[in-house]
């Protein structure tokens, strides 16, 4: 059995990895850390209090944290292959992820030669008033941004809105949005149910703020159905501002009547009783055009 202060270099695969140790043993082949542990390779960093390395597999054990790039994970256990060089996070409560102001949890997570992620079980985008949920999510790395894929679920806190998305979405690490790229993207509380092109999450200091919808945007409930370009949902306040434009205005059907505007906002109270407000001139009557238009949506 040795023991020995460690502080050493190898090379694999061209790259340098520096490792060091505060307290090690070495002993069947088998390198002991304790006290403290830390690796370094390239723009990879690694710090943990306790593990053991049996070439290939590194084993890491409590407040396991790993700086890559711009992303920092954080866990229980942390199992790197340094053959493959791929690494596996796990956790007894959950595995945090933080990259710029985006931060993701799981279960169990991946990180693949390319840096790319996949986290497994429970995976989750957090916000401090909302969570998006789904089984699998693989995040991958952009110039200016972060491409997040998956199957997602997402509720408001202390609120009955939800939220339903099947795709990718890209997180703008400058502007703070989280938007969807190219499928139907569905909202939903106890009363209406939207759907939508196209979503964008806007991002504050108090987490999600409000989500814009737009490219076609249809809202039904059992007494009102609505037609619009965009909407704006504010969680918080359970309230849904529905924009048109000129040239194509926001259609509105109440029990029995349609009408149009520029302007709708739906505001629901503590017993989701909604209240409805229309902004600009109202016309009661309306084009062939757009009847037909809210035809197409009265018959889904």
């Amino acid at each position: 059995m040795i023991f020995l202060l460690l502080l050493f270099s190898f090379s694999l695969f061209a790259n340098t990895i520096d490792i060091y140790s505060e307290k090690t043993v070495y002993k069947d082949k088998v390198i002991l850390f304790s006290e403290g542990f830390s690796l370094k390779e390239d723009e990879k960093t690694i710090t943990a209090k306790n593990g053991h390395l049996k070439y290939p597999l590194l084993t890491l054990e409590d407040e396991v944290n790993c700086h890559i790039d711009t992303r920092t994970l954080s866990s229980d256990q942390g199992f790197f292959n340094l053959k493959t060089e791929i690494a596996e996070f796990t956790s007894n409560s959950f595995v945090t992820i933080k990259d710029n102001d985006l931060l993701l949890s799981c279960k169990k997570a991946i990180v693949t030669k390319e840096k790319n992620l996949e986290l497994v079980d429970q995976a989750k985008i957090d916000f401090s008033n909302a969570t998006i949920s789904s089984d699998h999510i693989s995040v991958f790395s952009l110039d200016n941004g972060i491409l997040i894929r998956g199957i997602f679920e997402g509720e408001y806190s202390n609120s009955a809105i939800s939220f339903f998305y099947n795709g990718d979405m890209i997180y703008d690490k400058e502007n703070k949005v989280l938007q969807t790229k190219d499928n139907p993207f569905f909202v939903s509380d106890q009363t209406y149910a939207l759907q939508a092109a196209k979503a964008e999450f806007f991002l504050g200091d108090k987490g999600l703020e409000k989500i814009n919808l737009s490219e076609t945007v249809q809202i039904v409930s059992e007494k009102v159905k609505a037609l619009c370009d965009s909407a704006l949902v504010f969680p918080k306040e359970k309230r849904y501002l529905l924009k048109g434009k000129s040239n194509n205005p926001v259609l509105l059907w109440q029990e029995g009547a349609l009408l149009s505007c520029k302007e709708v906002s739906i505001t629901q109270d503590h017993d989701n009783s909604p209240e409805i407000e229309t902004k600009g001139v109202v016309h009661l009557s309306v084009s062939d055009q757009e009847k037909k238009r809210f035809k197409q949506l009265l018959e889904k």
